[in-house]
């Protein structure tokens, strides 16, 4: 169908801009990270919705739980999803600084052997990759399919069409451009 978005002069722009500069940056950037071997092993689907936080006794307290997508995989991986569900980017500043905590915390718990530089360049790559991935799934699918494909979650479907509503995959192309 028709999707109005694509009217804007902005959003043309930006397009644009990313088909200009991503075959380079795959090139000189992407083929390197599919090569990096896994780091850990991920949760798969850590977002906010998958953690218990403690009350009482219990404040501060966190649990995550709900782990049928675990594996072994980047750290920067797993940053960038929870990032992408669960906190409200306004600039690559704003992901960049909470990187910077997550890295820190890292360190503080043992990790010596991933520096600052590589985690923030694999952090933009993974922003990169994102993008990609979604311009793959938006453009197979309608606004109608996806809210479709959300009805399929159940309870959680609500939360998924919130996440839609909000633009929140689109702020990656803007923080990237």
């Amino acid at each position: 169908g028709f999707r109005p978005v694509f009217d804007d002069p902005l959003v043309s722009e930006m397009l644009g801009v990313l088909a200009e500069k991503v075959p380079h940056y795959n090139s000189q950037k992407l083929k390197h990270l599919v090569k990096k071997p896994p780091q850990t092993i991920l949760h798969g689907d850590f977002h906010a919705g998958n953690h218990m936080f403690g009350v009482n006794e219990n404040a501060g307290k966190i649990v995550a739980f709900d782990y049928q997508w675990a594996g072994t995989g980047r750290v920067a991986t797993e940053f960038m999803y929870f990032f992408m569900t669960s906190i409200s980017a306004h600039s690559l500043e704003d992901v960049m600084e909470c990187a910077e905590k997550y890295h820190q915390a890292l360190c503080k718990n043992g990790v010596d052997d991933y520096h600052w530089d590589e985690f923030k360049d694999d952090i933009e790559m993974m922003m990169v990759e994102i993008c990609v991935s979604f311009f793959q799934i938006f453009t197979m699918m309608k606004a109608k399919t996806l809210l479709k494909f959300a009805d399929g979650f159940g309870e959680k479907g609500d939360a998924l069409k919130a996440i839609f509503e909000m633009g929140m995959y689109g702020k990656f192309y803007i923080i990237l451009t």
